[in-house]
């Protein structure tokens, strides 16, 4: 019985930890969420609209005070009918790029809502969304292609990890399978884990 206990302990332990992860545990993670803890990014829904959070997750910096990137996404069975920043901001970049600078300061915390962005779904195709810099011509602060935020009062540019683990990879689905993150991995580091 002693062992019963243990055993049946464990295991809501388990369901406990999975239920409070989020989706992107790295650090400056950027992604596309259903809720507002960073732990849903697919979703099955019929035609209509739906809204997604622009989350950062995990910052390392502190005083975020502005960002970049833009949306890509396929087919086009999505259209963006708008979005609203929770801060006073200036937003330079057109859709579907995002320059956005802030008033004030987002004080650093594990989840940061950014934007909340209002999807259009016009049929049950499954479709993703990604997340990169911002187009040309402008381009991103970076020079290269993941999107970023910025830092007060130093002006510290800072990229951000797509919560996918790549520009190439979606970081949001709908009627579709959740994305997973990817990881780069050398065959060497594949053995070690058997050894």
């Amino acid at each position: 019985m002693k062992s019963f206990s243990m055993v049946f302990c464990f295991c809501l332990a388990l369901i406990a930890m999975s239920a409070s992860a989020q989706v992107d545990p790295g650090p400056n993670g950027l992604g596309l969420y259903a809720d507002m803890d960073g732990m849903v990014n697919s979703l099955d829904t019929e035609p209509g609209m739906v809204e997604l959070y622009l989350l950062a997750t995990n910052v390392t910096e502190p005083n975020v005070s502005g960002w970049e990137f833009a949306l890509n996404y396929s087919p086009s069975s999505l259209y963006f009918a708008g979005y609203t920043i929770p801060y006073s901001n200036v937003n330079v970049g057109t859709f579907p790029s995002f320059t956005v600078g802030l008033a004030e300061p987002i004080p650093q915390a594990p989840v940061m809502h950014l934007m909340t962005l209002n999807v259009g779904v016009s049929n049950m195709e499954p479709a993703a969304i990604y997340l990169m810099a911002p187009a040309l011509p402008v381009g991103g602060s970076l020079g290269n292609d993941l999107p970023a935020f910025i830092t007060a009062p130093d002006f510290y540019i800072t990229a951000f990890q797509p919560s996918s683990g790549s520009v190439n990879a979606p970081v949001f689905r709908i009627n579709g399978d959740a994305p997973v993150a990817t990881e780069p991995a050398t065959w060497g580091g594949v053995r070690a884990l058997y050894r």
